[in-house]
């Protein structure tokens, strides 16, 4: 992500004008300023564009994207996150912009917002002048807060209806969702409590795994309840519409402090030179198609480092071919929960995975996340690689990057690699 300073005036404490853009796979969020003011509601007005391509709005489902603040205090030099001011659709003070009609889906927690087509159709959705109301006091800041710089991030969705669905696909694998003991499917028609393993009719089985966690485990002979409150899938919900990208936590690392960001590198980056600039990889140069770097020398040992992405290995960050967009490796599962909660969201549940891949279809014997049995690898030389378009040789159904025989890529690809404009589910 390049981001470029417009302006940066303090006017009555408590904001700067600031430009920040920000790419997912074509998404673009760009002219972000503070406009407005309210010392009586303790609110200011942020203002941005957005745009992003190949979206679309169905019958059932529709894609989003979803938006949300951090901002950086003068006093402590920290980033924080902004809530917003009120929930609902299209809440009082916030204004859906000029251009493809929007709406602007504020939840409850306040911790961002869902932008997405308000009618049917599909293309380039484009927003000028989108604008939504920060609630500084809920942030513990008052009027004369000095801001040094504000910050909107996008991350592209998808909105997955509420509805019946099957888990499990009736391979005898083990630890696969079973309906009992029977081998069937197992559907979800609530988000009402289930009870775990124990082989009776009405539960959720496993094939009798073990293991599963240490105070719940569940198999045919023994079992748990799963709560009602835990997310199951049926009601709607929204999902990541790609993979984390490796500009996304590069983002992510650079609103740190620099405590936290050794923490998120495999790199132990609390050092002023550091030799293994590639910090994902632990490795001093670049491997398995990862570029978030830091530099070499002159990062001091307290503040924090300004990580870049560098795939084309020419020591200058974020270039067009420095790979922003190609989905990021070496995470844990603790980075992914971090990077989660750092956008105001959560890890996605096994059960709500199924749903996204399935739907309310029925199960395929062996199929894959696409509903088929397809399976195309994904390999030979990667086409413009590093660049925002890249992709690979191969075509084919279920085209997937993965690690099978031949020419393998070795390194994950452009999020969203695979899908073009006259592309489906399946191709």
């Amino acid at each position: 992500m390049k981001k470029t300073l417009l302006l940066t005036i303090l006017v009555s404490g408590l904001w700067f004008l600031v430009s920040s853009s920000a790419y997912a796979n074509n998404l673009t969020i760009d002219n972000v300023e503070i406009v407005s003011k309210d010392k009586a509601n303790k609110t200011s007005t942020i203002q941005f564009d957005i745009s992003w391509e190949n979206s679309w709005r169905g019958s059932r489902n529709y894609d989003a994207v979803w938006v949300f603040v951090k901002y950086k205090l003068n006093s402590d030099g920290k980033w924080y996150h902004a809530n917003l001011k009120t929930a609902g659709t299209n809440p009082s003070g916030f204004d859906r912009g000029t251009g493809t009609e929007i709406d602007i889906i504020v939840p409850s927690d306040k911790v961002g917002a869902f932008i997405q087509r308000s009618n049917t159709g599909a293309g380039t959705t484009s927003v000028t002048d989108v604008e939504l109301v920060w609630d500084w006091d809920a942030g513990g800041l008052d009027a004369d807060a000095v801001i040094d710089e504000i910050k909107v991030f996008g991350i592209e969705m998808t909105y997955i209806p509420s509805g019946n669905f099957y888990v499990g696909d009736t391979q005898a694998d083990y630890g696969q969702f079973e309906a009992g003991i029977t081998g069937a499917v197992f559907q979800i028609t609530s988000e009402g409590a289930l009870t775990l393993g124990g082989g009776g009719a009405g539960s959720l089985g496993n094939n009798n795994a073990t293991g599963m966690a240490t105070a719940d485990d569940f198999n045919d002979s023994t079992s748990t309840n799963l709560p009602s409150t835990f997310p199951k899938g049926y009601d709607a919900f929204y999902c990541m519409k790609y993979e984390i990208s490796q500009g996304q936590y590069r983002d992510f690392l650079n609103t740190l402090t620099r405590d936290q960001q050794n923490k998120r590198t495999f790199t132990d980056v609390s050092t002023d030179a550091i030799t293994n600039i590639y910090v994902m990889a632990n490795n001093s140069s670049m491997e398995y198609r990862n570029g978030i770097k830091c530099p070499a020398t002159g990062n001091g040992t307290t503040e924090p480092i300004t990580f870049g992405c560098d795939y084309n290995e020419a020591s200058t960050f974020d270039e067009s071919t420095d790979g922003e967009w190609i989905a990021c490796n070496y995470l844990s599962w603790m980075d992914g929960c971090a990077y989660a909660d750092w956008a105001g969201l959560r890890p996605m549940t096994e059960l709500e995975f199924e749903k996204v891949c399935r739907g309310p279809e029925t199960s395929l014997a062996d199929e894959c996340a696409w509903g088929t049995t397809d399976v195309t690898q994904a390999e030979g030389d990667v086409q413009s690689p590093g660049e925002k378009y890249e992709t690979a040789m191969t075509t084919g159904n279920g085209l997937a990057n993965y690690d099978g025989a031949g020419t393998d890529i070795l390194g994950p690809l452009r999020i969203g690699f695979a899908a073009a404009s006259a592309t489906n589910r399946v191709s």
